[in-house]
C-alpha cells in the first residue's frame, strides 16, 4: 500500500481521478508502483483542476445513482422470483407426497479430474465452478441435474445430452415419478441453502452423498409438476431478462466513466 501526498498546486481529487484513469496492466501480486512512478500527470492550473473535478464528481454521482437504482430493481426482481418459489413449495396440497431424493433418481459422481477438460472440447464438462467448461470425451448421455459438491457448494445445473462430470460433481439422472425440470426448480437455491447448514469442513466445505439422497422433496402428480415448472420457467426467464438489461446498462456506465476520464485528461472536457 502506497500513500501519495499531492505536491503543492495539485488537487488531491484531480490526482485521484487521474490514477483511476491510468491504465495499469495487472501483474498479480507483483509491485505495481514502479509503473505508477513512471507515469506523467498532466497538471493544468488549479482553477481548471477544480473545474474538471466538479464535472467528474457530478457525473460520477449520477452514474452511481443510476447503477444503484438498476441493481435495486434487479434485486427486487430476484426477491420476487425466490419468494414465489418458496410459496409454491411451502404448500402441502392433497395429493402431494414427500420423498427422499434418493428414491426419485440415481445419484452418482463424475470420474474425471478437473484438469482433464479442454476449453475447446465438444462436450460440456461440469465441475464445481459457476460455469461449465468443455471436454473432448463424455461419460454421461442423459437428462440430468448436476450438483456442485464443493466450490460453489449446492449449485444446481440442468442439462440433457452428452456431457462429462468432475469427481466432486454429483450427477442426478434416471428420474422416477418426477420430472428433471420440476426437480431442478425444487433444488435450485433451496438445496444450497439447506446443505449450507450441514457442510463439512472449514476451509473446503463439501457435500456428502447422504446429504443429497436424504433431501426431502415435495412430489405432486406429473401434470402439476409440468405446470409448476413451466410457470417458474417463465418467471425465471423474465428475471434473467432484467438481469441482462442490468448487465448491459452496467457495461454502458463503465464505458461512460472511461470516456469522461479520457476527455478530462486529454483536454476535451
Amino acid at each position: 500500500m502506497k500513500i501519495l501526498e499531492p505536491a503543492q498546486g495539485l488537487d488531491s481529487r484531480f490526482l485521484f481521478y487521474f490514477l483511476t484513469y491510468l491504465p495499469i496492466e495487472s501483474k498479480g501480486y507483483a509491485d505495481h508502483f514502479p509503473l505508477v512512478r513512471k507515469s506523467y500527470v498532466p497538471v493544468p492550473p488549479e482553477n481548471e483542476q477544480r473545474r474538471i473535478v466538479a464535472i467528474l464528481d457530478e457525473a460520477f454521482q449520477g452514474i452511481a445513482t443510476t447503477k444503484a437504482n438498476a441493481e435495486r430493481n434487479l434485486q427486487n426482481a430476484q426477491a420476487v422470483f425466490e419468494s414465489h418459489v418458496e410459496r409454491v413449495f411451502a404448500r402441502s396440497p392433497d395429493g402431494w407426497r414427500l420423498a427422499a431424493l434418493g428414491e426419485l433418481c440415481q445419484v452418482k459422481t463424475g470420474k474425471k479430474d478437473v484438469n482433464q477438460g479442454n476449453p475447446g472440447g465438444q462436450f460440456p464438462f461440469f465441475t464445481c465452478a459457476a460455469e461449465h467448461t468443455y471436454s473432448d470425451s463424455y461419460s454421461f448421455d442423459a437428462e440430468a441435474l448436476l450438483v456442485a459438491g464443493n466450490g460453489n457448494v449446492g449449485q444446481v445445473s440442468y442439462y440433457s445430452g452428452k456431457f462429462e462430470a468432475y469427481q466432486r460433481t454429483y450427477v442426478l439422472f434416471g428420474f422416477n415419478d418426477v420430472t428433471a425440470k420440476y426437480l431442478y426448480r425444487v433444488l435450485d437455491k433451496r438445496l444450497s441453502a439447506t446443505v449450507s447448514k450441514q457442510k463439512l469442513g472449514n476451509t473446503m466445505p463439501y457435500i456428502k452423498i447422504g446429504m443429497l439422497t436424504n433431501f426431502i422433496v415435495p412430489v405432486p402428480c406429473l401434470a402439476e409438476q409440468h405446470q409448476i415448472s413451466s410457470e417458474l420457467d417463465l418467471l425465471a426467464h423474465e428475471t434473467d431478462r432484467l438481469k441482462a438489461i442490468y448487465l448491459a446498462k452496467d457495461d454502458a456506465l463503465i464505458e461512460l466513466k472511461k470516456s469522461l476520464l479520457h476527455q478530462a485528461f486529454t483536454g476535451a472536457l
